[in-house]
């Protein structure tokens, strides 16, 4: 969630009491000092992840450059490590069921800038508004995870209660995040703005919580109340502009608007309010008693009242519950368990073009990791919901998407497939991943493929097979060629590739392989299959396949050498099932 203009309230006249620039070292030493312990900082992973991409350049339109990307970010890291602090990333699991308008919101926004990018891109120009690539957003946590040895949890509900009830629990130095919530949520000492964030002097903007209510003569508890009725996710700014007009005598600035709402909700004792007073609270606004309940809803987030329990009735949900939270399966195994429908936002996709959307082109494949990952639920789900974003007009109502059932008796049960290490469930692991993948495909076909190009090779089969018709064969030969190529330069060889503005249907093949790439991981994990092998930046880069994109597409057959060729020849006979 966010605050209605609470940060703009914050900056205004700055420095001040509540918003003023900080040295995180300088902090940090007093912390350990005074609390004897290491400080420790609870990061937003997602805004990290945005803050720290490579925007300025054109490599995010190929789906960015996941190596340089891990450089860089463990430049962000490595500055806090040097300065005694231990970072946590916390990411977001699924969005909860009350905040699907939101998400809706958003998407409708994302559409926007789809379309820009791609309008811009037909005539050649590059476009000044961006989307976080798939890959970059999927993986992000698993470069800080395995590649930078971070601390990395992701949320089972709303993952802003979730870091500000683990900052209580672990006394917190501070929230690292840009989201105004985090000044209203109790937890870490300070609030540090990611976005001011200069990582070369380790200064940024501090937003202190206990500053900001003292000066509206607010206590700590009052501010549940205020940051709902300033207007946030649950409770919708435009559901609120007539009350505050209403206080604010038609004079709406942000500043009357935080001292007025002040006023009205000084008179109230504590967030935790009765229903009585949560009715009086929604007459006042309008009049529409329902507001009450969305008003409840957002006051209990803030106070971290809204715990997700653990379905026992499911042996294997207790593993799948650790495996999500410690971040060693994909987002969407462990809520698509619970029965959370999978979700699919805006990518990189031109929706004029005549590419079929990567939403469609996927779903027979998720129809059977619904299959493998739902064997043997109690429940015996048939359909899974779906919101996926395949056109400009996003559907009103989640899609019923039909299982499909494993055949025979190839599937030993999800727990032993999760937990057993012996021959027999690993060959039906690979059974049920060659199944997912396709029907057709044979165990024996994997025999001559390097294991780090079983996820590439396996998306590019898929393709070939779903419809011949999708990709040209010099596009999928551009990926196979430089996913070999991947191993023979060293990041430097990578970030010296010329940047140049890609052709649309470039960053159209670029995104369907990449959502490929996220698919076949969900079926790796829901097989039991681990994943750190598999890692995209093990075999993809941006800036390299646009070269090879361009060089194919201009007739230009590279001739490779020993073990590249092999590797280029066993990936290409598997795709094309020679």
């Amino acid at each position: 969630m966010g605050v209605y203009q609470l940060t703009t309230y914050l900056e205004t006249g700055k420095p001040n009491a509540y918003c003023y620039e900080v040295n995180i070292v300088k902090l940090a030493r007093k912390f350990a000092v005074n609390e004897n312990r290491q400080p420790v900082i609870i990061v937003d992973g997602t805004s990290s992840l945005y803050d720290f991409s490579d925007f300025q350049s054109n490599n995010w339109l190929m789906g960015g450059q996941l190596r340089v990307c891990r450089h860089n970010l463990k430049k962000f890291v490595t500055a806090f490590k040097d300065a005694g602090i231990k970072l946590v990333f916390y990411f977001d699991g699924s969005n909860v069921d009350e905040k699907r308008h939101v998400w809706i919101s958003r998407q409708n926004e994302k559409i926007k800038k789809q379309e820009h990018i791609f309008q811009k891109l037909k005539r050649g120009l590059c476009p000044n508004k961006n989307l976080l690539p798939a890959l970059y957003g999927a993986f992000g946590r698993f470069i800080l995870q395995h590649e930078l040895d971070c601390e990395v949890l992701v949320s089972v509900g709303e993952c802003d209660e979730e870091m500000a009830v683990f900052a209580q629990e672990h006394n917190c130095l501070a929230f690292l995040a840009q989201d105004s919530d985090f000044l209203i949520h109790k937890g870490a000492k300070y609030f540090l703005s990611m976005k001011h964030l200069d990582i070369k002097s380790m200064k940024t903007l501090c937003y202190n919580r206990a500053a900001f209510a003292e000066s509206l003569s607010l206590n700590g508890d009052h501010l549940p109340l205020l940051g709902s009725l300033m207007g946030n996710d649950l409770v919708p700014f435009n559901e609120l502009k007539r009350f505050h007009e209403k206080l604010c005598q038609g004079y709406n600035h942000v500043i009357t608007r935080v001292r007025r709402l002040a006023d009205y909700v000084r008179k109230y004792p504590n967030s935790d309010l009765s229903k009585s007073c949560l009715l009086k609270i929604a007459d006042d606004i309008g009049g529409d008693r329902n507001m009450a309940v969305f008003l409840e809803s957002s006051i209990n987030c803030y106070n971290c009242k809204s715990v997700v329990g653990e379905d026992r009735r499911w042996g294997v949900m207790h593993e799948a519950r650790i495996r999500h939270t410690t971040c060693e399966i994909p987002p969407f195994v462990y809520p698509i368990m619970r029965g959370k429908p999978y979700e699919l936002s805006v990518g990189l996709e031109d929706f004029d073009g005549e590419m079929e959307a990567a939403a469609k082109v996927y779903r027979p494949m998720r129809q059977r990791f619904y299959g493998v990952l739902l064997h043997d639920d109690p429940a015996k789900r048939d359909t899974v919901e779906e919101w996926c974003v395949e056109s400009k007009k996003i559907s009103e109502a989640a899609l019923n998407v039909k299982v499909q059932r494993v055949p025979g008796n190839m599937h030993p049960g999800l727990l032993r497939l999760w937990t057993e290490n012996t021959s027999v469930i690993n060959r039906r692991r690979w059974e049920l991943f060659l199944w997912c993948i396709s029907p057709a495909l044979d165990r024996s076909a994997l025999t001559y493929i390097d294991p780090k190009y079983y996820v590439p090779a396996a998306v590019l089969y898929y393709l070939v097979h779903v419809d011949e018709h999708l990709l040209y064969d010099w596009e999928v030969e551009a990926i196979i060629s430089q996913a070999v190529l991947l191993q023979t330069m060293k990041d430097r060889q990578l970030v010296s590739l010329r940047t140049q503005i890609p052709e649309p249907r470039a960053v159209q093949v670029a995104s369907l392989f990449g959502r490929g790439v996220t698919t076949v991981l969900l079926v790796m994990a829901a097989c039991g299959v681990p994943l750190k092998q598999m890692m995209p930046w093990l075999y993809y880069d941006g800036k390299l396949f646009l070269e090879q994109f361009l060089e194919r597409k201009n007739g230009f057959q590279r001739q490779f050498q020993g073990q590249v060729q092999c590797e280029f020849l066993s990936i290409r006979k598997f795709v094309y099932g020679e």
